[in-house]
């Protein structure tokens, strides 16, 4: 078999390939998708543990100190939305 036949026989294949690939990712995609609604928010919250407070839940006032070692009241922060990451090296 001549190079020139062996070459388009590998670029054929590969384009067989891309095409396998494609589908292998587009069809579970679109069988997933036709006919189901999208799961509500809420219903995506619960299923990871998280519960939905009724009402408005306060945290209770706490004070601790910014990078810069000023002391930050909760309180203070009223209205404002806060993140609070708590982490430990071990």
């Amino acid at each position: 078999m001549s190079r020139q036949r062996q070459s388009q026989k590998r670029a054929t294949w590969g384009r067989v390939a891309i095409l396998l690939g494609g589908l292998l990712v587009a069809l579970p995609l679109i069988s997933f998708g036709v006919g189901r609604q999208a799961p509500s928010l809420d219903s995506s919250l619960e299923a990871l543990g998280f519960v939905k407070f009724e009402g408005k839940p306060i945290a209770p006032d706490f004070t601790l100190p910014d990078l810069s070692g000023k002391q930050v009241r909760l309180a203070d922060q009223r209205g404002k939305i806060i993140f609070l990451t708590f982490w430990a090296t071990w």
